[in-house]
């Protein structure tokens, strides 16, 4: 059986503690989280308040260890207690993905100072 010596694996203490801080930034794993959770705040409109800002906390460390468990399903070492988990882990993150939304936040409306910029552009445009 092939062992993960980078201490990251489906079951690691880590996701249990309910922090992605133990993440490492340089790793893949730690990019990936990285990654997902600019992407998760963007879709909610950029300004996240706490229960969003730990239901993507949430939906991103069950998105690694459903990566990881796919890991091991190709190593060809898969348990019974592994498609437990794996199903568990996948209504988990479905039902977080739905609490966060499926359809991105409203575009913001723009300002008065942004409409008179635009047509102060628009006028140097036409005049030249």
């Amino acid at each position: 059986m092939a062992r993960n010596h980078s201490g990251l694996g489906p079951y690691s203490k880590r996701f249990a503690r309910g922090s992605l801080a133990g993440l490492d930034g340089r790793s893949s794993m730690g990019r990936l989280a990285r990654v997902l959770e600019a992407q998760l705040v963007a879709h909610c409109g950029g300004s996240v308040s706490i229960t969003q800002r730990m239901l993507i906390d949430r939906l991103i460390k069950v998105r690694i260890q459903l990566d990881l468990l796919d890991e091991k399903l190709t190593r060809g070492d898969w348990t019974p207690h592994d498609q437990r988990t794996y199903g568990g882990l996948l209504n988990a993150y479905r039902l977080t993905a739905r609490e966060i939304g499926i359809k991105a936040a409203p575009a913001a409306e723009p300002t008065l100072a942004d409409v008179i910029a635009d047509v102060r552009r628009r006028k140097a445009e036409a005049a030249a």
